[in-house]
């Protein structure tokens, strides 16, 4: 499978800025400014000229002020903003909606850090706006200098929608935090990961009409730790694929301590099965240096010999279906409805964004967080929807507890 440059680029600057991101915890402000700083120049294509916080601030109280553009989605906007700014989002930016500027408008475009704004402001290039400059650092280097914000009531607040838990620690006050602990935040980081790639992967079955030979679901497990190993940074995705194998087998555990039998007439194979299928793929993908991976999961060598074949079979179905709809011409992308302030919508929400950069479906579909009263996660083909239920959360603290 061809895997789009971009997309493993992004995937190794979130890996590094995260691994700075814990060391700088400790160290000083500077080292931050610092790392923020490489990662911007590593990030940004410099396609569109760049102003900083301070000489914008300075130009806002000039007659002559720019018109400010941010290009977050409307959650993000709603929590805070820059006073005036109008919000065009980026997924559904629509360039009709500046109809009404002059094309040598001096215009300041601005997302999170600076990413989104640039793509922005490369459209309004094209679109023949002559003036268009990107806020270097985004709301985020604007909130941490202490610059004034306000929110969609327009009340001053100091707060900033983080996007996700990875972009949120370059807020030096952040929202991202959660109530778990580092390494039970990232076992149901990983876990709502794995689930949502898994009812992606029933998705593709049906938008993309897919012939599957044995049980679907066996195969959505298939795709989920295929795409987890195909999008990932190695250690990332070892982390991911980790947490996720121990997700099955927590349940299984759980099962036990309920007294509950094994539903063998279930769709979904046993959890201990499962567990053994997750370790046994991921591990297949790159045997020569995840030795130490099936070791630590005790994958017996028995069924280790077989792993690399296993996963030969999941890149000859899956990987050229994901090749397919890489190199479509097409505008159908994932959209995100729900309860944006939830942890499931800020992880989902970040994969979305990541596989709507090079992914492109027959039709539409929706991902909908929400409350469901149950543990749960299904895909709708009725209405082309993935359903994530907010309740998984507290289910997979508990297990990892």
């Amino acid at each position: 499978m061809t895997i789009n440059k971009q997309l493993v680029l992004w995937r190794f600057i979130l890996w590094w800025f995260n691994i700075i991101g814990l060391m700088i915890i400790s160290t000083m402000v500077h080292s931050q400014t610092t790392a923020f700083e490489t990662m911007l120049d590593e990030l940004l294509d410099g396609t569109v000229p760049i102003i900083d916080a301070k000489a914008l601030e300075k130009q806002l109280t000039e007659p002559s002020a720019p018109i400010l553009l941010d290009a977050r989605e409307p959650d993000e906007y709603a929590v805070s903003h820059l006073q005036g700014a109008r919000n065009v989002g980026f997924e559904d930016f629509d360039l009709d909606s500046l109809a009404d500027l002059d094309r040598d408008a001096h215009i300041v475009v601005y997302c999170s850090v600076g990413y989104r704004s640039e793509k922005i402001g490369e459209k309004l290039q094209k679109a023949g706006f002559r003036n268009v400059i990107n806020l270097w650092g985004g709301i985020f280097d604007w909130a941490n200098q202490q610059l004034p914000l306000v929110n969609q009531a327009e009340e001053k607040v100091t707060s900033v929608h983080p996007y996700d838990k990875n972009w949120g620690k370059w807020l030096k006050v952040s929202d991202s935090d959660d109530a778990h602990s580092d390494d039970q935040n990232s076992f149901v980081e990983a876990n709502i990961i794995g689930i949502f790639f898994h009812e992606l992967g029933h998705a593709l079955i049906d938008i993309e009409e897919i012939p599957i030979f044995g049980q679907e679901e066996d195969a959505a497990d298939i795709f989920s730790i295929f795409l987890i190993e195909q999008v990932f940074e190695n250690r990332v995705a070892e982390d991911i694929a980790f947490n996720a194998a121990v997700g099955f087998w927590a349940e299984a555990e759980h099962r036990i301590d309920e007294d509950n039998t094994i539903a063998w007439w279930d769709v979904h194979g046993p959890d201990e099965q499962r567990f053994y299928n997750t370790v046994c793929l991921f591990y297949g993908a790159d045997p020569e240096n995840r030795k130490d991976f099936a070791e630590d999961l005790e994958l017996p060598e028995e069924r280790a010999d077989y792993c690399a074949d296993e996963y030969d079979q999941a890149t000859a179905s899956w990987g050229s279906v994901l090749d397919e709809i890489a190199d479509r011409d097409a505008d159908n992308l994932i959209k995100m409805e729900g309860d944006a302030e939830t942890f499931t919508y800020e992880v989902v929400q970040s994969e979305v964004y990541f596989l709507n950069e090079i992914f492109r479906l027959k039709r539409p579909l929706i991902v909908k967080v929400l409350e469901f009263n149950e543990v749960s996660a299904f895909y709708d083909p009725e209405e082309t929807e993935i359903i994530m239920c907010t309740e998984f959360e507290n289910h997979l603290a508990r297990l990892y507890k």
